[in-house]
């Protein structure tokens, strides 16, 4: 009897589960946008930002879109206003140095654990006509916990960056960087014999991304 009522028991419980994933499972959305038309994108893939953005703190949902031949950008979409959406960069493209340190907080708002590595980007300004004059917020980046599906744009107290960061400067200054250290480390040829030129070329060609 204590068997069947067990068995019973056990049987309701991954039923409940079942109805539980189903619940659960992703379902597409359409989502309006001035710039990319409508977009269909599956439910478990909009990040929540519980306090919104600086500035837009209204609106509570976003998706990141990414569009062919842009691998190094992404649009964070909103999902509630069809015409708010914020172009990012990931700093360490063009800051390869750029650390973030998030408070305490911030950690618990976002729902971080010890080894969730969260998306870290930079909300860019692009001047009309003007792509090489570009520039990044690095003191108010977007924070992204991909298992949570939360994020949050968080303040960083470091007098080194600004709000308008000059993106096109910094990856000349990178290239020159990686510029000088292949040609510290690029061995002097021997008296009256060429370095091989493929061997220069490897050493000395910045490796910028596309």
């Amino acid at each position: 009897m204590n068997v069947e009522k067990q068995t019973d028991a056990t049987t309701r419980i991954e039923s409940e589960r079942a109805e539980s994933d189903v619940k659960e499972e992703a379902v597409t959305l359409n989502i309006p946008t001035s710039r990319f038309g409508t977009l269909q994108v599956a439910s478990d893939r909009i990040v929540t930002f519980p306090d919104g953005m600086i500035g837009f703190e209204k609106y509570k949902q976003y998706t990141l879109v990414q569009q062919d031949g842009q691998a190094n950008f992404r649009w964070l979409q909103s999902v509630d206003e069809p015409n708010v959406a914020f172009p990012l960069m990931e700093p360490v493209f063009f800051r390869p140095d750029y650390r973030l340190r998030l408070s305490e907080s911030d950690t618990n708002a976002l729902k971080l654990e010890l080894e969730v590595k969260p998306q870290v980007f930079a909300i860019m300004s692009i001047p009309k006509g003007n792509p090489k004059g570009m520039t990044a917020n690095l003191l108010a980046p977007i924070v992204i916990n991909d298992s949570s599906r939360l994020g949050k744009q968080v303040i960083v107290m470091n007098e080194e960056f600004t709000t308008r960061h000059e993106v096109v400067l910094e990856l000349e200054r990178a290239a020159a960087r990686r510029a000088g250290v292949a040609e510290a480390t690029v061995p002097a040829s021997p008296a009256g014999n060429e370095l091989p030129q493929n061997r220069l070329d490897r050493s000395g060609k910045p490796n910028n991304r596309s």
